[in-house]
């Protein structure tokens, strides 16, 4: 069993404004993430985590609407 985390930020630039009329084409992104992967002998794992992340123009527009995210992710990997 093997624990993990991450997180991410950047940006984003879109050809009409995002989420909505009004907001702003440049938006900035963050997701914090984290799990647990369980690996076994036959070279396979299972991997189960969450994921929060978030899109906003942090105000650099006059309406920010922001957009977060959550959810519950599960996986199965094969390994050579």
């Amino acid at each position: 069993m093997q624990p993990f985390a991450a997180a991410t930020g950047g940006f984003l630039y879109f050809s009409e404004q995002v989420p909505v009329a009004g907001a702003s084409q440049f938006n900035f992104t963050y997701d914090f993430s984290g799990g647990i992967q369980i690996v076994n002998s036959n070279r396979r794992s299972f991997t189960i985590g969450y994921k929060y992340h978030h899109i906003s123009n942090g105000y650099t527009a006059t309406f920010n609407p922001g957009v977060d995210l959550q959810m519950i992710y599960a996986g199965f990997s094969v390994f050579k």
